[in-house]
């Protein structure tokens, strides 16, 4: 089956409820998956597809079912996999809120993801809470750790007590730095809004700064400049105090630091 086709949709809809590139009978799967992981339910999902492509292009609700039962499966082995191989020098913590049913009250969920000792981004576990209690937060940890997860370097995270108390019993010893992302939004929601930009500018200048003064100079060439000659390398973000330096390498933020351009932060 070749990939429906929505009567007056914008390509740009099609992309964001198919994937760029489905073309072929799993393109019902991700519109499947993709209306089950937003809350609804099995003859919702085959009354819609009944709705939008027609009678003769929907399917059952018992395929429904099964495409959502392996689906489970599939992130439950996730879930199980051993973590013992992974060494983490960066851990970050944060939760996102979502609604779980239409209009049922968000609920966070609760992800871990770090970078390892080779530098490479690895996505260690998640899991659904009814709140960013220490409770739910220690419950994800201690999984971890039980799936053979070390203690990494530093775990950046925001500002909850919650999340602080289960990072200290869990991790105690391991470093433990506030998001200067957090930080940046929960500033900026004390000023008035007219000088936004300008205190977010001013506040990512501070570290801006100290990073250019902890750039090492450029080595001088021993026989003159020539193209394969070292300019200088960039060094690595600028470490907390408590920091230890003989770190090869540190992040400073929960996420990537946003453009000063923007009116706001990043994610989760």
């Amino acid at each position: 089956m070749q990939r429906p086709k929505l009567r007056h949709a914008h390509a740009a809809l099609c992309d964001q409820l198919f994937g760029q590139g489905v073309s072929r009978t799993n393109a019902l799967e991700t519109l499947v998956i993709s209306c089950w992981v937003r809350g609804l339910s099995d003859r919702d999902v085959e009354a819609m597809l009944a709705e939008v492509f027609g009678e003769d292009a929907t399917i059952s609700r018992t395929t429904v079912s099964r495409i959502c039962q392996r689906l489970r499966a599939e992130f439950d082995t996730w879930c199980r996999r051993d973590l013992t191989g992974v060494r983490l020098d960066d851990l970050y913590l944060d939760g996102s809120f979502f609604r779980m049913h239409p209009k049922a009250r968000a609920e966070p969920v609760l992800v871990a993801w770090g970078i390892n000792t080779d530098g490479k981004p690895v996505f260690c576990g998640l899991a659904p809470g009814a709140a960013e209690s220490t409770d739910a937060w220690r419950a994800l940890l201690e999984d971890l750790k039980d799936r053979g997860l070390g203690a990494p370097l530093l775990v950046i995270s925001d500002g909850g007590k919650g999340l602080g108390a289960a990072i200290e019993c869990s991790f105690p010893a391991s470093l433990h730095q506030r998001c200067l992302v957090h930080v940046c939004r929960n500033l900026i929601a004390k000023v008035p809004t007219h000088a936004q930009d300008q205190v977010k500018g001013d506040y990512w200048a501070i570290f801006d700064q100290i990073q250019a003064e902890r750039e090492p100079p450029s080595p001088r060439p021993a026989s003159g400049p020539s193209d394969s000659s070292p300019s200088g390398s960039r060094c690595t973000p600028p470490r907390s105090p408590a920091w230890p330096t003989t770190s090869t390498r540190s992040s400073r933020t929960c996420c990537s630091r946003p453009s000063t351009a923007s009116a706001s932060g990043t994610p989760t």
